[in-house]
């Protein structure tokens, strides 16, 4: 999920990683942290992760807000649809 959509869904601010491979750097750390070089996850995060400028959150979370209590609402009864379109190619 990009960092501006999350901060549109959810109306918190955003900041995203400066690590181009976000994902390889997370396992490297986990890795470091398993292998005794940090105490902790916190530790690993502290030392190494470097965070890019922030995206804020603008009035379309208020959108999005109303339009997933809309969806909560509208679940239940579309529950059983999804599963049959689910199993159409099984």
């Amino acid at each position: 999920m990009k960092a501006w959509t999350a901060c549109a869904c959810w109306g918190v601010a955003v900041r995203p990683v400066a690590t181009p491979e976000g994902a390889a750097h997370g396992a490297a750390l986990l890795a470091a942290t398993g292998a005794g070089s940090f105490v902790g996850v916190a530790e690993a995060c502290d030392a190494a992760v470097r965070t890019g400028a922030p995206f804020e959150p603008s009035e379309d979370a208020t959108i999005y807000a109303e339009a997933y209590e809309i969806y909560r609402r509208l679940y239940p009864g579309l529950r059983s649809g999804f599963v049959a379109l689910a199993n159409l190619d099984r």
